[in-house]
C-alpha cells in the first residue's frame, strides 16, 4: 500500500503475504502499526529494533488528515 502524500513509504499488510512463496528476502521492517488489531496468537520478533504503534504514528496520522482536508 502506498499513500499519495507519502510516496517514499510502502506498507505491506504482512497477514496477506504467503512467506513460503517469497523468492529472495522481504524488505526490512521499519515499524509495526495497528498492533491493537493484531491477533493474539501472532508473535512479533522481540528484538527487531522497530517502532511499534497501536494505530498510525501521530505524525503520519497528522499528515494523512492534512492531505484529506486538502483533497476532499
Amino acid at each position: 500500500m502506498q499513500y499519495k502524500f507519502a510516496p517514499h513509504k510502502i506498507s505491506i499488510a504482512m497477514g496477506t503475504v504467503d512467506q513460503e512463496s517469497i523468492v529472495g528476502s522481504l524488505p526490512l521492517v521499519s515499524e509495526h502499526i495497528f498492533l491493537q488489531d493484531k491477533v493474539k496468537w501472532w508473535k512479533l520478533a522481540e528484538l527487531d529494533n522497530t517502532q511499534r504503534y497501536k494505530t498510525f504514528p501521530k505524525e503520519f496520522q497528522k499528515s494523512l488528515d492534512q492531505w484529506k482536508a486538502q483533497n476532499p
